[in-house]
């Protein structure tokens, strides 16, 4: 962190960036919640989701802008999702609730 230039990172917009991308990885937890998908888990245990660049939760533009994030956790709802990039999707973890 000792190289850390707060104001390169903000004329490069990274940090307006790294916003919309949480806001994007939020949207698209949201949608998968409401989606039904039921879990294989127990209550307590960790549950994994993936999201694949397909524009199927996450349209392709927005799927870029939050891959730029990562790794990262965000809170939805009662859960807190770990991001990180598997290959080329943005994979999830969260504890049952």
């Amino acid at each position: 962190m000792e190289n850390f230039d707060l104001r390169k990172y903000l004329a490069e917009g990274k940090l307006l960036n790294e916003d919309k991308g949480i806001n994007y990885l939020k949207k698209a937890f949201q949608i998968y919640l409401e989606g039904g998908d039921g879990f294989n888990k127990e209550v307590g245990e960790t549950e994994t989701v993936k999201f694949e660049n397909d524009g199927s939760l996450i349209p392709e533009e927005e799927f870029k802008v939050a891959l730029q994030s990562l790794p990262t956790t965000v809170k939805v709802d009662v859960y807190n999702v770990n991001f990180k990039k598997v290959g080329d999707n943005i994979v999830g973890t969260f504890k049952i609730k």
